[in-house]
């Protein structure tokens, strides 16, 4: 297996997407955050036409949402729950909530995220890295114990589906921000916000959808098929060379502590749930 090169993917603009993957979720739960507009939209519509028990999904406008939902698909017990992922208190809430209403979690689907031209902070982070990463991060670490509950209750494997982008091959991390003791702290400074937005070319955001999908439920029939890899044209791909090397290595673990680090100090259940559940024995 080798990592994608950018002549590949310009290639693959011109490719026949993979049809999508279906399974049966009837008895199953799945939260799709992110649901009210394009990828995780028309992402909704597939997993709503697998039946499963509980659909929850996330939206701006909960009325349109479900109207649209049920239209397409003939479902009609989606439920619209509310999450801001740039407000790490909406974050808490939506866990809170979850933690009590949800008597089970099969699948957790994470496809919000935004670009901006504009530098903007919020909470203190810059709002891209709030939204895309700190967001996403503290929500999956606080649903942790609901999809082990899962697991051990009805004899699963739990799915966690976290949105990447095929341009982390070939984005360049600079040394000076390996070597900060404070990596999102460091790219949290104008100076190194996002200047540039590449937009997808050829597919469909129906098609990109089927990436969303294929991570989901593409490996019910082997459970560590898909655990820790990329997904790219419904196939397994290496990661760039980066994120396998000594200095990705590197940056990986400092994120993962320093995020750790900034979570603890917002929700004291995180602290919790990384000794119960993260911590190698």
């Amino acid at each position: 297996m080798a990592p994608r090169t950018h002549e590949q993917w310009v290639a693959d603009q011109t490719r026949l997407m993979p049809a999508v993957v279906t399974a049966d979720l009837s008895g199953k739960t799945l939260v799709l955050i992110g649901a009210n507009v394009r990828l995780g939209f028309e992402a909704a519509k597939h997993f709503a036409r697998m039946n499963p028990a509980r659909l929850v999904l996330t939206a701006r406008d909960e009325a349109k949402g479900r109207q649209a939902l049920a239209s397409d698909t003939g479902y009609s017990k989606a439920e619209l729950w509310i999450i801001d992922l740039a407000n790490f208190s909406s974050v808490m809430e939506f866990a809170d909530r979850a933690e009590h209403e949800l008597d089970r979690l099969d699948v957790l689907v994470e496809s919000a995220g935004m670009i901006t031209w504009k530098y903007e902070q919020v909470e203190g982070w810059e709002k891209i890295i709030h939204t895309n990463n700190l967001g996403p991060g503290l929500l999956a670490i606080r649903m942790i114990p609901k999809m082990l509950e899962t697991a051990h209750k009805h004899s699963v494997t739990p799915q966690l589906v976290v949105v990447a982008s095929d341009m982390h091959y070939w984005t360049k991390i600079e040394k000076d921000i390996i070597a900060s003791p404070s990596i999102l702290a460091k790219l949290s400074d104008k100076e190194y916000c996002t200047k540039e937005y590449t937009p997808e070319y050829a597919f469909t955001t129906e098609e990109g959808s089927r990436q969303l999908v294929y991570g989901a439920v593409g490996s019910l029939e082997d459970e560590e098929k898909l655990r820790g890899k990329y997904i790219c044209m419904s196939e397994v791909m290496e990661e760039s060379d980066f994120v396998i090397s000594r200095d990705g290595k590197i940056i990986q673990d400092k994120v993962w502590e320093e995020m750790l680090e900034i979570f603890r100090r917002i929700d004291p259940k995180v602290s919790e749930v990384v000794k119960t559940y993260l911590m190698k024995a």
